[in-house]
């Protein structure tokens, strides 16, 4: 391979820091042990660009950071993993309708919201997904029937049609109740989550809300729209037709009654209107007229109808704020693309609208969807789902659990750790991740002979048993960084907020080394305040970097410099066996939560309270509040303990949301990986994933492996 001329690089001054929430850890129960199957055997890494050597004086050490090729290494047999949820359920079926509330993440914090609705052919109305505006403990993962409803003709989001006519808001969560105000109503239509339009016989229109946080019901008449014989309504627009044939359209925002006039519409082919369809996007809507011709209304040029001759043989059209999806005659479903995040306020351009045939679908008699997920009804009255699963809202797995589940059986497994979009194992000295929702295995890292993946990086960081570090700036690049010690083998590291990792030497030195995807950019050793220092056996580098020592001293950053991080012991705690990060709070001071285990196995509450007295990261100052024994344990991670008895006892956490379960003995567990996303505001959750000495892999809490599906399923009672 032909070598690249030299990268040059320095050793630059402090780098700003970020306060993280995403928070992950990796727990392995038993000492490493030799790997009784070798690794495919593959050619060492060619090196693309000379060495470079940070060989500052204060550092004590040299270490050498070199671009290197991604070895190519064929596997004889992936990553075994063989799901075992999908057995526990049979198909929800005798579906005659199906619906979603329209609810969206406004603020944009990344929420894909979701609530599904499925009427059976016997008129019992079934819901699934997000309850509540108490989200995060009030959501439903299967379908479960809403009790209180009479028989239901017609299913609106959360809103109902019983056989008498009657008007029925679901309330999903709570006690359904009637809306007396709209009875006799023609038709009723979803504008957002809590209000609805209604077409009463005499043409007149009606807008039904709740309003403020006490849910007031407040009725008010459209009464620019009058003479109405048809009525189409989205999340930000109105189409409606007049008795005499005049189509209308007018604006909608997003769940309060129409304010503006509306204004007459002229379709082009001289036909009448069949039908109007609506995105979660405000620039467009969708016409079908008599003749079977579609037009987009751009409400950004002056509502100009745009032909879309590609569409004659659609039928029905819906679709989220970038994406558009069509019901074709022969059943098949069309899209723009896959539902994607529509997290932020709609609008703007939907620039894809060559709409394909979508694999895995057919014999679809309609459809609908979300900000993020779709429904489709099937012919033989099932329903496939696919998209967004973070409340539950396909139905077809477990969304949270107050239990361990077990989720399937990994072979040959060493570890279990987080990644973006499901989990990852080590196995054998190669890394992959994995997700059965999606039926995908990807390899990370293989024929590197990897025993640990760093946590809370920028990117992902391995050690290797030989001790070299291997970077993957470009999880689909073709070249690694690598970083090896020549003043000592590397041994431990751990990682840390603004692209920070610690690093272990095997004398027991340990370096904080700022990383980018260039390179090294700084390099400071730990100094400890103390006569006599142990050995380390844990680092952590969040909130501050702490070193947990083999005497049960555990030393933090106490100050720093430019070129040093100065360490001093914590007082006031008793000697650490164990030591676990939790989360940071966001109370009246800003501060990390962690456990501590002491030699005696009591486990104690350690806040970690940061300080920022300046402007630069040097300026943090940081104490401590001890909370002494609150609990007993055999082994913690995270906010999880583990008991002598095999009891697992997540304790109540920031979302104040617990967790059980039961071994048979703590020696059963081979690895732990656990994750929290806790911020002040959007998505928040967490869990812990673990691996056990037979393969099986369990999960409690959020789980990772079914947040979303890109490939359609069908909707499963959960029995």
């Amino acid at each position: 391979m032909k070598k690249l001329p030299p990268r040059k690089w320095l050793i630059t001054g402090a780098v700003a820091a970020t306060a993280v929430a995403l928070s992950a850890a990796i727990w392995l129960r038993t000492p490493e042990q030799p790997s009784t199957s070798a690794p495919p055997a593959a050619e060492p890494p060619v090196t693309v660009n000379e060495p470079t050597q940070n060989n500052k004086e204060n550092t004590g050490a040299i270490f050498v950071y070199e671009t290197v090729a991604r070895p190519e290494v064929k596997i004889g047999t992936p990553l075994a993993f063989k799901p075992s949820v999908s057995a526990q359920s049979t198909p929800l079926e005798g579906i005659q309708a199906v619906s979603t509330r329209k609810i969206f993440d406004e603020a944009g914090y990344g929420s894909k919201f979701g609530t599904s609705f499925a009427l059976s052919k016997e008129g019992t109305v079934y819901a699934w997904g997000m309850k509540g505006w108490n989200f995060y403990s009030e959501s439903q993962s299967y379908p479960i029937a809403i009790h209180g409803l009479p028989k239901v003709k017609q299913v609106e989001g959360e809103f109902a049609v019983t056989d008498a006519g009657d008007i029925w808001y679901i309330n999903f969560g709570n006690a359904p109740r009637a809306i007396p105000e709209l009875k006799g109503a023609v038709s009723i239509h979803q504008a957002a989550n809590d209000s609805i339009y209604a077409l009463k016989p005499d043409g007149t229109v009606w807008h039904w809300m709740l309003e403020g946080e006490k849910q007031t019901p407040k009725l008010q008449q459209i009464s620019s729209l009058a003479g109405i014989e048809r009525l189409y309504v989205g999340m930000f627009r109105i189409i409606a037709v007049q008795t005499d044939g005049t189509v209308l359209a007018a604006g909608e925002d997003f769940g309060h009654p129409v304010q503006e006039a509306p204004s007459k519409l002229t379709l082009p082919d001289g036909g009448e209107l069949a039908r109007a369809d609506f995105t979660m996007n405000n620039q467009s809507a969708y016409l079908l007229t008599t003749k079977g011709n579609w037009y987009e209304i751009r409400y950004d040029r002056n509502k100009e109808l745009v032909p879309m001759p590609e569409w004659g043989s659609f039928t029905k059209v819906s679709g989220s704020n970038d994406s558009v999806f069509a019901l074709h005659k022969d059943g098949s479903l069309w899209g723009s693309g896959p539902i994607t995040s529509s997290s932020q306020r709609p609008g703007g351009e939907q620039t894809n609208r060559k709409l394909e045939p979508m694999e895995g679908v057919s014999e679809i008699i309609d459809f609908t969807n979300g900000s993020d997920h779709i429904l489709a009804l099937r012919k033989d009255g099932t329903v496939m789902t696919w998209g967004s699963n973070m409340f539950g809202q396909l139905g077809r797995f477990p969304y949270y659990s107050k239990q361990f589940v077990t989720v399937g059986k990994l072979q040959g497994a060493d570890a279990l750790f987080p990644v973006q979009g499901g989990l990852a194992a080590i196995a054998n000295g190669n890394v992959w991740s994995f997700n059965p929702a999606n039926e995908q295995q990807k390899p990370l890292l293989l024929g590197m002979n990897i025993k640990k993946v760093a946590q809370q990086t920028e990117f992902p960081v391995f050690l290797s048993k030989d001790g070299a570090i291997y970077t993957l700036p470009d999880a689909e690049g073709s070249m690694l960084g690598k970083i090896t010690s020549q003043g000592g083998v590397i041994t431990n590291l751990e990682g840390g907020t603004a692209g920070q990792l610690l690093v272990q030497l095997e004398q027991g030195d340990v370096y904080e080394i700022s990383l980018s995807k260039q390179g090294i950019d700084r390099i400071r050793q730990l100094k400890f305040e103390a006569d006599k220092v142990g050995k380390p056996v844990q680092l952590f580098d969040q909130p501050v970097a702490m070193v947990v020592m083999d005497d049960g001293r555990v030393f933090y950053r106490e100050r720093e410099t430019e070129t040093e991080l100065l360490m001093k012991p914590i007082p006031d705690i008793p000697a650490v066996k164990e030591m676990a990060i939790l989360y940071n709070t966001y109370d009246q001071e800003y501060s990390f939560l962690t456990h501590v285990l002491d030699q005696a196995g009591a486990v104690h509450e350690v806040r970690i309270i940061v300080k920022q007295e300046g402007n630069k990261k040097e300026d943090r100052t940081v104490s401590f509040k001890i909370k002494k024994n609150i609990a007993q344990a055999a082994a913690i991670n995270r906010g999880l303990i583990v008991n002598a008895d095999g009891a697992l006892t997540e304790r109540e956490n920031y979302l104040k949301l617990k967790l059980e379960g039961k071994l048979t003995s703590p020696d059963e567990l081979k690895s732990i990986a656990s994750q929290y996303y806790f911020y002040i505001e959007g998505p928040q959750s967490f869990y812990h994933a673990l691996l056990l000495q037979d393969g099986t892999v369990q999960i409690g809490g959020f789980s990772p492996l079914y947040r979303e599906a890109a490939k359609p399923g069908l909707v499963v009672t959960g029995k």
